[in-house]
C-alpha cells in the first residue's frame, strides 16, 4: 500500500499536467508518461499478489458464485484493451452456479485473458465454459502464436517469458502465470494447458458446480472449445 500510494500520486499529477497543457503539443509525452505509470502500478500488483500467495497471507473464501457476475466483469476490463489491439474478444456467458472464492476466481481469468490479449496479434480471444458432471470447465482460447512443448510447463514460473529477450517491462514480469498457477493450487483446483505453435493455446481451469435445485441450463461451449 505504501508503494502504491506514490504511483497513485503520481498518476493524478499526469491527468492534472494533461488538462493544463491543452493545445499545447507535448500530448504525446504526456501519453507515454501516463503509459509509463500504468505499467509500473501493473508491476507492483503482479509483485504484491505474488509475495502475498508466497507467505501465505490470502485465504480462499469459497462460496456460491454466479460465473455471469465474474464474466461480466472480465468482458468489461479487457474488451477496451481487445479492440485497441484489433482484436475480437468473445465472452460466451453462463448462467452456472458454481462454489469458488469470487476475487480468487475473478484473479485467476483475469491473468489468463491478458496473457492471451497481450501475446495475440490477430484473431481472437475466446472466454467459454462447459459443463463436466459435477464440474464446470472455464476456457479461456486465444490464436495467438502456441507455446513450443518444451516451455509448456516452464511458463508457470516467475520471471519466464517467451520472446521478450529485451526485457521490455511493458510486457511484464513474466509472473502473470506463476499468480495463476499458485492461486490455482490454492483453490486446489486442476489448471489446464493445450497449446499449437501457429494456431493457438488453451487454457482451462475445473470448478465445483453447487448444488442447487435452481441451478439453470449451461450454456454450450463453443465448438473451439471442443
Amino acid at each position: 500500500h505504501d508503494l502504491r500510494q506514490p504511483l497513485q500520486a503520481i498518476s493524478l499529477l499526469v491527468e492534472v499536467l494533461r488538462e493544463r497543457l491543452v493545445g499545447r503539443d507535448v500530448s504525446g509525452l504526456v501519453d507515454k508518461v501516463q503509459a509509463s505509470v500504468h505499467a509500473l502500478e501493473s508491476l507492483f500488483v503482479s509483485l504484491l499478489d505474488i509475495s502475498r500467495l508466497d507467505a501465505g497471507a490470502i485465504q480462499p473464501h469459497v462460496q456460491k458464485l454466479s460465473v455471469a457476475s465474474v464474466l461480466r466483469l472480465i468482458e468489461a476490463n479487457f474488451l477496451p484493451q481487445a479492440l485497441a489491439k484489433g482484436l475480437r474478444l468473445e465472452v460466451v456467458h453462463s448462467s452456472a452456479v458454481v462454489l469458488s472464492d469470487p476475487a480468487l476466481l475473478e484473479r485467476i481469468l483475469s491473468n489468463l485473458v491478458s496473457n492471451a490479449v497481450r501475446y495475440t496479434a490477430s484473431g481472437r480471444v475466446l472466454v467459454g465454459c462447459r459443463r463436466r458432471k459435477d464440474r464446470l470447465q472455464i476456457l479461456v482460447i486465444d490464436t495467438g502464436p502456441g507455446i513450443p512443448p518444451p516451455f509448456q510447463g516452464e511458463i508457470f514460473e516467475e520471471f519466464f517469458q517467451i520472446g521478450n529477450p529485451e526485457r521490455d517491462r511493458s510486457k511484464g514480469l513474466g509472473i502473470g502465470l506463476a499468480i495463476v498457477r499458485r492461486t490455482a493450487a490454492l483453490l486446489a483446483r486442476p489448471l489446464a494447458l493445450r497449446s499449437t505453435l501457429g494456431v493457438g493455446s488453451v487454457f482451462s481451469i475445473d470448478v465445483p458446480l453447487a448444488r442447487t435445485s435452481v441451478l439453470p441450463p449451461i450454456a454450450r461451449a463453443p465448438d473451439e472449445a471442443e
